[in-house]
């Protein structure tokens, strides 16, 4: 190679003449190890600028790996920055700049050993770790506490987790074993909630039973000993139908035992003190005047409060008060005021007693933005009360931790509703025809009205989440 035809690099440059060059208007790279000569650029203002700037590139790349090496050295967890350091090796190998390009790939290679070097130990100490992990998981397996259980095994799983990779010959083997565990007492404890649940349904549906037996007794006045009979019997054998829900029980005990003062005759008593039983009647002692008895008890005559008429009210009045409550049941969700239940059910009261106008399209839409805001305001009290159980100090967080608590179990919720929106069409797929009509058949009607009200459900809290993920996404919180 000639004088003319290869150029020396001058001035900022001068420090890398032994990496690189200028010919023919073109700046190489010396070749190196197993790679040749290679253009990285061309000249443009001058060769001496374009050295120095090529020069100053290799400068950045060098800064990079420089950096590398920093972060690898301080880092707790080294294996974290190998794909990183692969990266980068492989984007040296096509960098255009000038400089010793060899010391770049020993200070990888120099890197490369250490991380692996320390994988292969940490794999070992990540190897004893999920041992004792899949033993722990191994003593859970045939747990029946299944709430505690579930718990110790998601904090299990996150431990498996955040552990890492095993040595290479064990790793694919202990995952399978500690999954498979996880899969077999997770799918026992579906399998007795599933007949805990059944168990239930069967309770539920004798209770109902029962009711309807004495409302036939009721109905046909049917007053035989062979009836009274029948019915104390039936009396007897509700004590022993066994534990349900505690509010379906007693909303099926308030009327059951409606139905049997009805039917015993134990109703009149209410009729003549409908504020309560004669016997919780205010008691007075008034004086005699005789030293055997110089007291005697006197009940007041009951007097009952005089009944004030309802005034009916016309149309207009109907849909200015429903607007009136519905604007202000809509400004309790928009302003995300505080709740308070009782109000909403004293509402709900008062909106019932106002009925429905018949072919009015703005009652009907009153109807139907009322419902929808109360059906929200009583999710969103079930929200804020399971945000505060399953969260300790929730009250104590900001709103922003609050909204996403808020957000992540509506959508645990969500999911669980669809799962059961599905098997409920999976068991019976006419309920899909949300639209056909009642069929008669009661425990058919009750079916489909779980459905619709699944259904509604999800909407509703589909509603209030897309709401929190824009309020989450706008900084309103």
């Amino acid at each position: 190679m000639s004088e003319s035809q290869t150029k020396p690099i001058t001035n900022t440059a001068m420090n890398h003449s032994a990496y690189g060059y200028v010919k023919d208007g073109n700046v190489y790279l010396k070749g190196y190890m197993n790679y040749p000569d290679r253009i990285v650029g061309v000249v443009k203002e001058s060769e001496e600028a374009s050295m120095a700037y090529f020069v100053a590139r290799y400068e950045r790349v060098l800064q990079k790996v420089e950096e590398l090496k920093q972060n690898v050295n301080s880092a707790q967890n080294k294996g974290s920055y190998l794909m990183k350091l692969l990266h980068l090796r492989n984007y040296l190998q096509d960098y255009n700049g000038v400089g010793n390009f060899p010391y770049l790939l020993e200070q990888l290679e120099d890197m490369e050993n250490d991380i692996k070097g320390y994988v292969s130990v940490n794999r070992v100490k990540n190897y004893q770790t999920k041992v004792a992990l899949l033993e722990e998981a191994r003593q859970l397996r045939e747990s029946v506490e299944w709430q505690e259980t579930a718990d110790k095994f998601k904090e299990l799983k996150m431990k498996w987790i955040r552990t890492g990779s095993a040595e290479k010959g064990h790793e694919e083997e202990m995952c399978a074993e500690f999954d498979k565990i996880l899969d077999h007492f997770f799918a026992a404890r579906k399998e007795f909630f599933d007949a805990a649940k059944k168990l239930e349904t069967d309770r539920l549906n004798l209770y109902r039973r029962y009711i309807d037996e004495v409302t036939i007794y009721i109905r046909q006045r049917n007053q035989t000993p062979e009836a009274r009979e029948r019915v104390m019997v039936l009396q007897k054998e509700w004590k022993n139908v066994g534990q349900i829900d505690r509010w379906k029980y007693l909303k099926l005990w308030k009327k059951y035992k409606k139905l049997i003062d009805t039917f015993f005759g134990n109703s009149h008593a209410k009729k003549m003190f409908p504020s309560g039983s004669y016997s919780q009647q205010r008691v007075y002692l008034k004086p005699t005047g005789n030293s055997d008895m110089p007291f005697q008890r006197i009940r007041p005559e009951f007097k009952p409060k005089p009944m004030v008429p309802d005034i009916p009210l016309t149309e207009p009045e109907v849909l200015a008060r429903k607007k009136e409550v519905c604007l202000k049941v809509e400004d309790i969700i928009a302003k995300d005021a505080p709740i308070v239940l009782e109000n909403i059910k004293t509402l709900q009261a008062e909106w019932k007693k106002f009925g429905r106008i018949n072919n009015n399209e703005e009652d009907k839409e009153y109807n139907n933005r009322f419902r929808a805001a109360c059906n929200e305001i009583f999710e969103l009290h079930y929200l804020l009360e399971s945000s505060r159980a399953k969260h300790e100090g929730y009250d104590e967080k900001t709103r922003f931790e609050q909204l996403k608590i808020k957000i992540k179990l509506l959508k645990e919720d969500i999911k669980t509703d669809e799962t059961n929106l599905q098997n409920m069409v999976r068991l019976n797929p006419s309920l899909a025809a949300a639209a056909a009509p009642k069929t008669g058949n009661e425990e058919a009607d009750k079916e489909r009205l779980e459905y619709m009200n699944t259904l509604n459900r999800i909407k509703t809290k589909k509603r209030i989440l897309k709401r929190m993920q824009n309020n989450l996404v706008n900084n309103q919180y």
